[in-house]
């Protein structure tokens, strides 16, 4: 009896410990740190409303058994906060933020001065529906895909017929454009054209369409102007433009290149010296997952690959797929990502001005 009861206790003891041994994972490890935590400041995608940004809180607390307070800015002005970061990283001041979203130039610009934060084992702490994509290559471990953007061009089909369509970017250097073109004023997705064109190549082609006297504008803007009948086709616009606009009742459609269909992403980073680190790891692998993602799809057509039911997604890769172009980002591969760190250079501060001029015909 005292044999069979010594094993016994000897049994459970074993159980115990690789119970316990079970339990401590990466994410057990990180939702303990994150509960000695109690304030997040972040910024989130800008067009989402307070109202969602609190939503947001109560539902991470509660996936994690949380009570973090989470201080959301939705004022946007990504370039101008990464900026900030650079200073605050390289004079020691601590961050203004514990995690921030960013398109790639603006992380591009935190990521070179180290002043992002990595995730370790974040590979084993994936939320529901995320995959190891979330995370590429030249980023892996400190950018987290959330959201995905693809861009094309839109038209008028009460404008321009169909036969008339342009399919490259050459295209629209063609005099038969003349006058009937605005585009997007953000200089910054012009220059996904890299990834396919050599910087002189492309800027050949921009000086073909301000000849055609092409018109920049901010891109909200442009769908207004297209819908009104004023232009006819409209450059650098996403897909999650076009479907906002068509919401709205705006006579515009999309149309993608036939020679490069570019891929824009949102992505989620934690400052280095983080005020919550555990909590600011932890919110920002939650924010590319489906429930997340889903929360800003409440307040904007603004999704990810990732997840069914974005209809901007759906009709970006529809197009693409029909075009048989494979769309392409700046975090594809360690070249694609030179591409984007030369651009932040003084020669490619240089280049964009001269994109600018050529593009007011100058």
């Amino acid at each position: 009896m005292r044999k069979a009861m010594a094993g016994l206790i000897v049994t459970i003891a074993v159980f115990g410990i690789v119970a316990a041994a079970c339990a401590d994972t990466p994410l057990d490890r990180l939702i303990a740190g994150a509960k000695k935590e109690q304030k997040l400041t972040v910024t989130l995608f800008p067009r989402i409303s307070p109202e969602v940004a609190a939503k947001m809180e109560a539902a991470f607390n509660a996936r994690y058994g949380l009570s973090i307070k989470v201080e959301a800015d939705l004022t946007g002005r990504y370039s101008t906060k990464a900026a900030q970061g650079v200073i605050e990283q390289n004079t020691g001041a601590p961050p203004s933020y514990d995690v921030m979203v960013l398109p790639e130039a603006a992380f591009e610009v935190l990521d070179g001065a180290k002043a992002v934060e990595p995730i370790a084992d974040w590979d084993q702490m994936l939320p529901e529906g995320a995959d190891k994509t979330i995370s590429p290559g030249p980023i892996q471990g400190r950018g987290f895909i959330a959201y995905d953007l693809y861009w094309g061009f839109s038209y008028n089909s009460d404008k321009i017929a169909s036969a008339d369509m342009p399919s490259t970017m050459p295209d629209f250097g063609k005099p038969q454009y003349k006058g009937k073109m605005a585009i997007s004023d953000f200089a910054t997705n012009w220059t996904y054209a890299l990834m396919r064109y050599s910087p002189d190549e492309f800027l050949k082609i921009v000086a073909g369409w301000g000849a055609n006297q092409i018109v920049m504008m901010h891109p909200e803007q442009m769908a207004q102007h297209l819908a009104l009948g004023e232009y006819s086709l409209g450059l650098d616009q996403t897909t999650e433009q076009v479907v906002s606009a068509q919401k709205a009742g705006q006579n515009i459609k999309m149309a993608v290149w036939k020679d490069v269909v570019p891929h824009g992403v949102l992505v989620y980073a934690v400052r280095k010296g983080a005020k919550s680190p555990n909590a600011a790891k932890l919110f920002t692998l939650w924010l590319t997952g489906r429930e997340a993602v889903a929360f800003v799809g409440q307040s904007t057509e603004v999704g990810s690959r990732l997840y069914a039911g974005s209809e901007a997604i759906d009709l970006a890769l529809k197009l693409a797929g029909a075009a048989g172009v494979k769309p392409v980002g700046f975090f594809d591969s360690d070249e694609t990502y030179k591409t984007l760190h030369w651009l932040g250079t003084k020669d490619g501060d240089d280049y964009n001005r001269k994109l600018t001029n050529a593009m007011r015909g100058q």
